[in-house]
């Protein structure tokens, strides 16, 4: 997740190769595809990446406690 949408397609082209498609108007989505390893998903052979960005201002940021390490929380668990 991006600060803003300029900063989430920088991210997908940079990462991505410029491989990446985009849909949405005001908070775009771009999704690439990744054959190299991925820590998180050892037994996937390509990984597809999804970037997106958000709009506003935060003010403040409360996750539940299992979700403050990144290294110990599986990212799929974030969309539940």
């Amino acid at each position: 997740i991006a600060e803003k949408p300029s900063i989430g397609q920088a991210i997908a082209v940079g990462l991505g190769g410029g491989g990446n498609k985009s849909y949405g108007k005001s908070l775009p989505v771009h999704e690439f595809v990744d054959n190299s390893p991925f820590p998180k998903a050892p037994k996937a052979s390509k990984v597809t990446h999804v970037v997106s960005s958000v709009a506003g201002h935060v003010f403040n940021v409360d996750f539940p406690s299992e979700f403050q390490s990144w290294d110990t929380v599986d990212p799929a668990e974030l969309f539940h």
